[in-house]
């Protein structure tokens, strides 16, 4: 009973420093406290700071070098740890999010895994966020950021702590997480390409004027590189509960000078472009665009489908190789194609 007492006080004092380490109190290169000094500041005998030091030792966390001191390291690796249940933090209100969560989970079961569901964070930072994961042993997290911005310097400290991460639909996360996202520029090709085959014509895009960085950029890039393709318009995200009837307004103005084509960039672009374009009673422009969106049969879209189930293995195959490969592990973008869709 003694040594589990032990144990548990080595192992709390480990991760008392580990979140100095995290907050940046200790920072990589630099020498913590001296034994006597840190016992002192976390209140614990120099026999139970000298264990704990010694389990962050064997973590990596720190090298002792004789003459000066113990020094903090931020290792950029894989970590083994149990994936039986795999952290899943992702915006609930994206329409995407049903179909994502549903494959994810079932895939999951799959691989004997259970997935825990987290909101992504309104009142603390995505990085503190998937620290207090860290803090209750669950080392395996997925996150979609969508447009929520995330400290690196403590993404990295996270990754160093023993944290696998991946990312969806977001390349932020590099070099100390995998990425896991739709190939957009083979995607916005192979529409376009199909719409010059098919029907010719200008192609104007509507895209995002803010929001989700890593696909409102790689898709508004892959446009410009388009033969006849341009920017129509740029919706503001912040206000994309409004952006059906601003756009109308902007649309109106120039209804009769709009391309014969309109490319979109995503499902809630589609909404909006397409409840504006019945309002103005141009139903004769050809609708196309990144993801299915309610109506694009009626609208008869062509349609560039995100492989759903292919990006979750994917990203189950990321945490695996993570907790496999350890030190040779390092950080990658995974891009899956989608399909073409004509309704």
């Amino acid at each position: 009973m003694g040594n589990g007492c032990n144990s548990t006080l080595y192992e709390d004092v480990r991760e008392r420093i580990c979140r100095k380490i995290y907050e940046g109190v200790f920072k990589e290169g630099e020498r913590i406290p001296a034994e006597r000094t840190l016992a002192e500041m976390l209140k614990v005998s120099r026999i139970t700071l000298r264990r704990s030091l010694e389990l962050l030792a064997q973590q990596g966390l720190i090298v002792k070098e004789v003459g000066s001191g113990s020094h903090v390291v931020l290792p950029n690796c894989g970590v083994p740890s149990s994936t039986d249940m795999i952290v899943l933090i992702a915006p609930a209100e994206n329409p995407f999010f049903s179909d994502f969560i549903r494959h994810f989970q079932a895939y999951g079961q799959e691989c004997g895994s259970m997935a825990l569901y987290a909101e992504k964070p309104h009142k603390e930072s995505l990085a503190d966020s998937i620290y207090r994961f860290w803090q209750k042993r669950l080392y395996n997290v997925v996150v979609w950021p969508e447009d929520v911005e995330i400290d690196r310097e403590r993404l990295r400290r996270l990754r160093a702590l023993g944290m696998n991460m991946v990312f969806f639909d977001s390349d932020i996360g590099l070099p100390f997480a995998d990425a896991v996202a739709l190939d957009n520029q083979k995607a916005v090709h192979d529409v376009c390409t199909h719409i010059r085959a098919n029907r010719g014509g200008q192609i104007g895009y509507i895209g995002w004027a803010d929001g989700p960085r890593y696909s409102r950029k790689a898709r508004e890039q892959a446009i410009l590189e388009e033969p006849g393709a341009n920017i129509l318009a740029r919706l503001s995200w912040k206000a994309r509960k409004l952006a059906g009837e601003l756009l109308c307004e902007f649309l109106r103005k120039r209804v009769g000078e709009l391309p014969p084509v309109i490319f979109y960039g995503d499902r809630e672009c589609g909404v909006a472009v397409w409840d504006a374009l019945r309002e103005i009673g141009r139903t004769d422009i050809l609708l196309a665009g990144i993801d299915d969106f309610p109506g694009a049969k009626e609208a008869h879209a062509i349609v560039c489908r995100q492989d759903i189930r292919q990006s979750v293995q994917a990203i189950f195959r990321c945490i695996e190789f993570q907790n496999e490969k350890g030190a040779l592990w390092h950080a990658e973008t995974h891009c899956i194609n989608g399909h073409i869709v004509v309704y």
